[in-house]
């Protein structure tokens, strides 16, 4: 093979090299890296699944402390006691928090990497998903209506300074008068003030996506190796 072509064979093997090897590379490294925001770190609760339900009574509530003195309150209600006529609440409220707002002026439902900043428009709280018979109907809050999770965006105050979080909730309001119910899956904020955070984020991976990651570095390290033995039998 003229000397030439050599030489360019072997620049080009060197940078696929480089590529592949730095693939390899993330695939381990993302196995120990921490979860963090653009510049502050994120406080993540792990899984909580706290679940409030029926009408609520003292003590019959969820309710999550904040830095400061902020809060988050998650509870249920009925208004009227049976049929012909009642309404299932699933709603949220809190102290020194407003939450983003979406339909209605009532809390948003976002999804997975939704941003939430303090520039977003709040709300001091209200329904998440309300349920009315007769007509058996979802009559307002945007909450998804199959009892599925959904991310509320917190914006709440400390020190005078605002934060921003989020809680990943899901709520189910169909049913007789009492039996609704909503459940506060995991929540996380970033520790450092008027940084934004994306809904989910601070999340543990899921080991399934962390190994589907590390089978990713693995692979690219044995197609590496399977390059450099092929150019060395062309020398």
């Amino acid at each position: 093979m003229p000397q030439s072509r050599i030489l360019r064979r072997k620049s080009s093997l060197s940078k696929l090299d480089s590529k592949l090897a730095r693939y390899a590379l993330a695939g381990g490294a993302i196995l120990g890296a921490p979860m963090v925001s653009h510049a502050g770190t994120v406080y993540y609760s792990g899984i909580l699944n706290d679940t409030v339900s029926g009408n609520t009574a003292p003590g019959n509530s969820v309710t999550v402390n904040f830095p400061g003195t902020a809060a988050l309150k998650l509870l249920t209600t009925t208004s009227g006691s049976a049929t012909p006529s009642y309404e299932n609440f699933a709603s949220v409220n809190g102290t020194s928090m407003n939450f983003v707002s979406g339909n209605g002026g009532n809390p948003a439902a976002l999804s997975f990497g939704s941003v939430i900043s303090t520039a977003n428009p709040t709300t001091p709280g209200g329904p998440l998903l309300t349920y009315s018979y007769p007509p058996g109907t979802y009559k307002g809050g945007n909450w998804p209506q199959n009892g599925s999770n959904a991310y509320l965006g917190i914006i709440f105050t400390s020190n005078s300074q605002q934060y921003t979080g989020w809680a990943r909730i899901n709520v189910n309001v169909n049913g007789a008068p009492n039996t609704q119910s909503a459940t506060l899956v995991d929540y996380a904020y970033d520790t450092t003030p008027g940084e934004s955070i994306t809904a989910g984020q601070g999340e543990t991976p899921e080991p399934s996506s962390l190994a589907m990651f590390a089978m990713g570095g693995a692979a690219g390290l044995a197609l590496l190796r399977r390059r450099r033995a092929a150019a060395r039998k062309t020398e």
